[in-house]
């Protein structure tokens, strides 16, 4: 039996009971045909959405008349002949008083209790989004120090767990309840969204509402309705159209149930083996199109919220991420019938390579999808309503980063930018229009917040690339104004190139004010250099290295690389704290002195002198999981940053 995958206008063409999808008849939340049933969204403790039209929904008899209370306002409707009725509440304020909810028809009426009104944003995406607060504080001990009060009784979220289905789903009905963000249950919450709200809340000084939907290892395009893979398929004329990826989702489905020993090789008898349980073995069909949006959007339209934070979404494919990504939020626009505010986070960088000391340029995976992400802002023509948040410099060795209460805080900030016309800055700067002309490249950013910064970073290093005839050189601006970089030089020829976080950990010599590292870019745009070379080519010397090959579990993490100060820490999710580690540390040749604090403490170096270009090297036991350390020049206050510094690394 062909499955659509795609997209249908609510219309009763889906029958939902439990986890099961039958076709022929209206989804119900729960009980049996012509019961009154709100949508499963609606429940006690829920908030919605203040200051713009809220509608209500669900499902009754054929003809019924259904009656909706809320706040003063009394509204109804009659309910058609396949069962669906919809009524819209008049913009509401905010409050933190909770009040009841009702719906009635005939005798039958249900009563919502402790609803409040505040924000509500949806959150979706990948792993980064999905990663409950519970394992990342598993993770990463070192989160629980800065984790701050955890109880909120106005800030609410409700968690669904991951389904699938090959067709669009009228609701989602499952075990799913809204939760008070209290010191227990918040374990339970998405660990991003809940630092998200948890900022938006104390900003705000009223309710917040998370609507989390997230789901780890998944690809872009199971986000997808079908209309808009097969829109940017035939505007770029490409091959990714959704027949091609139903066809690669059967592939891999197989191959996946192969490995694994499932009894299924095909969507129908994988189906067959789901039964009525949509969540079952979910993961095998993530390769599929449209399973996503199907049960994890669609079924929660036309639900009111200011916005959606998307994190972070680099499964592929990677052809045309930018056009689907902006084909993608206004289909969800219009689904949910309201231009609401579109946040996106980027990839993180690898921090167990060093910064690199030869002027190169290289990518990752990660710094690609960063170059895509940035390419879609573009497309989304700086509207006010979308904004690329970064998060490479929170990175470390895994792609699952630690510090998602930055990421949270930054979405945060973004949304008050956005969203509430509170002035933040939340990002670095990013590039958005370059003049490269012989002699001279000039470029302009945005998010420069109080204006450019530029510092050098160790040994000098500018960590712009210049590539020009076929040579790759440092090349330092000449002028650096609020929003404005310029270069000259000599060598700059009309197909020169300036590369900016072109390396699985760059140098980041480039902020604004508030402190934010600016964003990946070329100058002029390229989605790819001309010459790429892989993180280890080019590198004759690791700032940080170990003294013999250690185990594969540990990792040494090398961050907040400054001209007098760089930052290092030795990493296992294997091991406890307390194994110690032997590291040889670079010392430049231009520092006159060196010193080394560990969790506040000096750390006592044995210098070895020797090495190219006069830099020493020293060597000293770090302990794995024991936290940061911190490497400075004394002679140029390098005490000083690195004690004020402290807090942030």
């Amino acid at each position: 039996m062909k499955r659509n995958f795609g997209t249908y206008k609510r219309a009763g063409a889906i029958f939902c009971i439990g986890f099961s999808i039958v076709a022929g008849g209206p989804a119900r939340a729960g009980g049996a045909k012509g019961e009154l049933s709100p949508a499963h969204i609606f429940q006690d403790r829920m908030v919605l959405q203040r200051e713009i039209q809220v509608p209500v929904w669900g499902w009754a008899d054929a003809g019924a008349r259904v009656d909706v209370a809320f706040a003063g306002q009394l509204k109804s409707a009659v309910a058609g002949e396949d069962g669906y009725w919809r009524v819209n509440l008049d913009p509401l304020k905010a409050s933190s008083k909770g009040e009841i909810l009702t719906f009635s028809c005939g005798e039958k009426k249900i009563e919502l209790k402790d609803v409040l009104v505040g924000e509500v944003w949806f959150c979706a995406g990948q792993s980064n989004m999905d990663w409950q607060l519970k394992k990342i504080l598993e993770r990463y001990p070192e989160l629980e120090k800065r984790l701050g009060k955890t109880d909120f009784p106005t800030l609410r979220f409700i968690r669904y767990p991951v389904c699938v289905s090959a067709e669009p789903m009228a609701d989602r009905h499952c075990f799913s309840r809204w939760e008070i963000a209290g010191d227990s249950a918040v374990q339970s919450s998405m660990a991003l969204p809940f630092f998200f709200g948890r900022k938006l809340h104390s900003e705000l000084n009223i309710p917040v509402g998370l609507v989390q939907v997230a789901v780890g290892g998944t690809t872009q395009t199971s986000w997808c309705p079908r209309e808009v893979i097969d829109k940017i398929a035939a505007e770029e004329g490409s091959e990714l159209t959704y027949g091609h990826l139903v066809k690669k989702g059967e592939e891999r489905l197989a191959t996946l149930a192969e490995r694994s020993g499932k009894p299924f090789r095909n969507w129908d008898e994988f189906e067959k083996y789901q039964g009525g349980d949509k969540r079952k073995s979910a993961g095998y069909a993530m390769g599929y199109p449209c399973v996503l949006h199907n049960a994890q959007v669609h079924p929660f339209a036309p639900f009111s919220f200011r916005g959606v934070i998307w994190h972070q979404g680099e499964g592929g494919p990677t052809q045309e991420h930018a056009q689907r990504m902006k084909a993608l939020v206004d289909s969800w626009r219009e689904l949910f019938e309201h231009e609401f505010i579109y946040l996106w986070g980027g990839l993180s960088r690898h921090t167990n390579f060093s910064p690199p000391f030869q002027p190169v340029a290289g990518m990752t995976y990660r710094s690609r999808r960063n170059l895509q992400f940035l390419h879609a802002q573009k497309l989304f023509g700086y509207d006010g309503k979308s904004a690329f948040c970064d998060f490479y410099d929170l990175g470390n060795f895994n792609t699952h980063f630690g510090e998602k209460d930055k990421a949270g805080e930054r979405f945060a900030l973004a949304a008050l930018n956005y969203a509430h016309a509170e002035p933040r800055v939340f990002t670095g700067p990013q590039m958005i229009s370059s003049d490269v002309k012989p002699g001279e490249i000039q470029l302009k950013f945005m998010h420069s917040g109080s204006g450019l910064v530029y510092k050098p970073s160790i040994e000098g290093i500018s960590g712009f690339v210049m590539e020009s005839g076929g040579e790759w050189s440092w090349i330092e601006p000449v002028s650096v104004e609020k929003d404005t970089l310029v270069f000259r030089s000599d060598k700059i020829t009309e197909d020169a190139v300036i590369y900016y976080g072109y390396h699985a950990n760059p140098h980041e010599t480039l902020f604004n004010m508030e402190g934010f590292p600016a964003s990946i870019f070329s100058a002029p745009e390229q989605l790819l250099p001309r010459f790429s070379v892989s993180p280890r080519q080019n590198n004759p010397a690791d700032l940080v290295a170990f003294d013999g090959e250690p185990d594969k579990s540990v990792h040494l993490n090398i961050t907040h690389v400054r001209r007098d100060v760089y930052v290092f820490r030795v990493d296992s999710w294997a091991k406890e704290i307390g194994e110690a580690k032997r590291v040889l540390v670079r010392i430049p040749a231009d520092w006159e002195g060196a010193a080394a604090l560990h969790n506040g403490k000096a750390v006592v170096l044995s210098e070895i002198t020797g090495g190219s270009g006069g830099q020493k090297t020293a060597k000293f036991s770090a302990d794995v999981n024991g936290g940061p350390y911190v490497i400075y020049n004394k002679a140029r206050g390098g005490e000083a940053l690195a004690e004020a510094d402290l807090t942030r690394f």
